[in-house]
């Protein structure tokens, strides 16, 4: 949604303080990361397959699910629920 050059890249959403992926596309699933897998595990798969890893951004979500605008790229918000 931000982002888009990172369309069709492998890409994982790090938990506070970077320790495991708490989000992943498609492509990053499809290098077997699992939800929860610690960052040291995986950190590898940056050279090796184009892995983007990106800090959470809690702020940004919050403001992007409490806002009325949604675009084709925002599939689910969860909002505790």
């Amino acid at each position: 949604m931000f982002r888009p050059s990172l369309n069709g890249r492998p890409v994982i959403v790090l938990s506070n303080n970077d320790g495991c992926a708490i989000a992943r596309s498609n492509e990053a699933k499809a290098l077997g990361i699992k939800m929860g897998e610690p960052w040291f595990k995986i950190r590898q798969l940056e050279e090796q397959a184009g892995l983007v890893a990106l800090s959470a951004n809690f702020t940004l979500y919050g403001d992007t699910c409490t806002s009325e605008v949604w675009t084709s790229h925002i599939q689910v918000c969860n909002h505790g629920h």
